[in-house]
């Protein structure tokens, strides 16, 4: 029998493999690989530039590498760092975010690490899961897989909420009970697509989100068996999805997300350092909410705002920065593309007894606008883009205003990095890198970073005349 190939990789990648560069210039990557440790591999893909490999033993194991405490590990891949030390996690990150920085010439110091209140276990308070179904003909459900769409059952994940553990238990078992079916996508049976579970961490209050292909008689009958087995499931909704691409949510022309109620509220509260923050069905928040709020103190803290400031968060969501920021601002607006996510922080304002003004716009578009509004005020602006980060007219938009700071918000140091590089180019200094582990086992890394303007700001920046906005 022919031996297995070894290997030595030399750096992690984005998706939290390890990786080497042979000699003819191919890239191998390697799942479960540590960087500096001969393993022997097996190879599951020999392609022209990049040989997909997993690790099967080190020759001598690295001092970093620890049990995997988890069953489904390869299986789902979810948590690709669960291999190695908690330190080994943040080293892998900082060479990921420099890797970035010297990709787009960026030059920038490091700040202050952060880690979360909750640790690297039972942290993620929200988790989508799909329906397929088994060999047998039964229902499954779970987390997609690694490098494929089979879905992985994971009743027992580490990094999920224990309530959500319990709720994932109860829907595949009720789903079974009521006989739904899982949605085939060549032949376009079945209804169910997937699921998203999201739970409270201030009130411990569960929202239940069904993604079906259609609507069923026996999604009623589903929806009521769940929230009957678990008295913290305050509400389920239903998305209807019939698009064959794999996209959980989609949206209208107007930038809503359609959701119909099948049982209860349609709204979950947490709390971002004190003030409330409404999610609905289809809203975006962060996974792990209690380091999301280590996030928003440290934010408070570096940008120091007072009754002088100005605040413009130009990708507000549901507004869970734009509203604790607003406590300490003269002023603040957001702008956010989709409706249902300026619904409902203009409900939280409300809630709160604060005065913000939201807008329903994409930010390319409302950007002139504002530059005209807010020519002489010199504001402070928030960026927490997607992960892809901004478009250019967005960059242009941004520097036409004349910020006096730039806050940039991300999970996504590459594209981070490039809109960073940008921003200097346009005159603006960066100031240290603070890192959270937003994401625990994984390569993923939420960064903050502090952008100054060149040109001093002669006078306080104040606060512009509110608008009335309607909800």
């Amino acid at each position: 029998m022919q031996p297995l190939p070894t290997v030595r990789p030399t750096a992690w990648t984005p998706r939290g493999e390890a990786a080497a560069k042979l000699p003819d210039g191919r890239t191998v990557v390697v799942w479960g690989g540590i960087p500096g440790e001969m393993a022997q591999v097996g190879v599951d893909h020999d392609g022209r530039q990049v040989i997909v490999t997993h690790h099967v033993r080190a020759r001598s194991p690295s001092p970093d590498r620890v049990p995997i405490a988890c069953d489904r590990y390869d299986r789902c891949g979810g948590c690709a760092l669960m291999h190695v030390s908690p330190e080994a996690q943040k080293q892998a990150r900082d060479q990921l975010i420099g890797d970035a920085m010297r990709e787009h010439g960026v030059r920038v110091e490091p700040g202050e690490w952060f880690t979360g209140p909750d640790g690297d276990r039972d942290f993620r308070h929200v988790v989508k899961v799909g329906f397929s179904t088994t060999a047998d003909g039964r229902l499954k459900m779970g987390a997609w897989g690694r490098n494929t769409r089979e879905v992985v059952p994971i009743p027992d994940c580490l990094v999920v909420a224990p309530i959500l553990r319990r709720t994932m238990a109860r829907l595949a078992h009720v789903a079974r009970e009521v006989e739904s079916a899982a949605w085939d996508h060549p032949s376009g049976r079945g209804v169910l697509r997937a699921a998203v579970l999201r739970v409270s961490r201030a009130t411990g209050e569960v929202l239940v989100t069904l993604v079906t292909t259609r609507r069923s008689p026996e999604l009623s009958a589903l929806a009521e068996a769940l929230a009957a087995g678990i008295d913290r499931i305050v509400g389920v909704w239903l998305h209807i999805n019939d698009d064959p691409g794999h996209e959980t949510f989609l949206t209208d022309a107007r930038g809503a997300v359609g959701v119909r109620p099948l049982v209860g509220q349609d709204t979950i509260e947490e709390q971002v350092d004190g003030t409330p923050c409404r999610i609905g069905p289809a809203d975006f928040f962060q996974t792990n909410p209690g380091t999301a709020e280590v996030l928003v103190r440290r934010l408070r803290a570096r940008l120091a705002l007072g009754a002088d400031d100005t605040v413009l968060d130009l990708f507000s969501g549901v507004g869970s920065l734009t509203l604790p920021l607003a406590r300490d601002a003269g002023f603040a607006l957001g702008v956010e593309d989709l409706e249902s996510a300026v619904l409902r922080a203009r409900e939280s304002a409300r809630l709160a007894g604060l005065t913000v003004e939201f807008i329903h716009e994409r930010v390319e578009v409302a950007l002139p606008a504002l530059a005209a509004r807010f020519a002489t005020f010199r504001p402070t602006v928030l960026l927490n883009p997607a992960r892809r980060g901004l478009e250019p007219e967005v960059v242009a938009g941004v520097v036409a205003l004349q910020p006096r700071r730039i806050a940039y918000v991300s999970s996504n140091p590459s594209a981070m990095a490039r809109d960073l590089a940008a921003f200097v180019d346009a005159g603006f200094k960066i100031q240290p890198l603070d890192r959270f582990d937003m994401f625990p086992h994984t390569a993923h890394v939420e960064c903050i970073a502090i952008l100054t303007a060149a040109t001093p700001v002669a006078t306080p920046s104040r606060a512009p005349k509110r608008r009335r906005v309607t909800a």
